[in-house]
């Protein structure tokens, strides 16, 4: 993503779509969950 695109994202309202694309993008040795995931084994 350009550093307009990434502004444009944080002015806009949230979509999850868009943030979904940005974090692949921004953290591609990461695995984005569908739903949230306990880190902490409690």
């Amino acid at each position: 993503m350009t550093k307009e695109q990434i502004f444009q994202l944080f002015q806009q309202p949230y979509n999850q779509t868009h943030w979904k694309q940005f974090l692949g993008e921004t953290f591609t040795n990461a695995r984005l969950l569908a739903t949230p995931e306990n880190t902490y084994g409690h």
